[in-house]
């Protein structure tokens, strides 16, 4: 027989029959479903209050969407992941990147969920989390506060062969900061394949 997870009215129902004093044999009679499956339910997704049928089901739904994320991506992606995680950027700014990166499409939530499974497993990755202050952005009369790079091509004068990446052989690189500007990471990418180099450096300087 084939398994189906019990569903948000099948959890109201075990609620209102367990409050009835029902005997878990007659619940599973009622919902048509094993005992040991009324039993697991009760065991795995009770609180500190009893068993709460909303609270039951964002549980249940939580651990689906781990098992899911865990098959959804393969180990050299989750790898990924943890080498922006560890420059200190935030959950949203590696989805981002990778995203940029035509690497990996990840829900910011997915990454909290593994840096959290991480740390149940003994890994480190949560205190490379960090908490997200609103800055206010400061203006300079008007011009651009960052630095400008001398002779700069800029990228619209690049080959109209480039943006098609219809040919192997054009990179593109890019510098990853990390939080409180502790960490840099050096990236080229292959525009056709996707295949990508990533070095961390001593420092953001051209000398270092």
């Amino acid at each position: 027989m084939t398994y189906t997870h019990l569903t948000q009215e099948e959890r109201y129902q075990i609620h209102n029959l367990t409050r009835q004093g029902i005997h878990l044999s007659q619940i599973a009679a009622e919902l048509g479903r094993s005992s040991s499956t009324i039993s697991r339910e009760l065991r795995r997704n009770a609180s500190a209050r009893g068993y709460q049928p909303a609270l039951a089901q964002d549980k249940a739904t939580q651990r689906q969407t781990q098992r899911r994320n865990a098959r959804q991506f393969d180990p050299e992606q989750w790898q990924l992941v943890e080498l922006y995680l560890r420059l200190s950027l935030s959950p949203q700014q590696v989805s981002d990147r990778l995203a940029l990166e035509d690497r990996l499409s990840i829900s910011t939530e997915a990454i909290y969920q593994y840096a959290y499974a991480n740390k149940a497993q003994g890994g480190d990755l949560v205190g490379y989390l960090r908490c997200q202050k609103l800055r206010r952005k400061r203006y300079a009369s008007g011009r651009e506060r960052r630095g400008v790079l001398k002779n700069r091509v800029g990228i619209e004068h690049r080959p109209a062969v480039v943006d098609s990446k219809k040919r192997i052989g054009d990179w593109e690189g890019d510098t990853v900061i990390g939080g409180g500007r502790k960490g840099v990471l050096v990236t080229l990418v292959e525009r056709k394949s996707r295949y990508t180099l990533a070095h961390p450096l001593r420092s953001k300087h051209s000398a270092g």
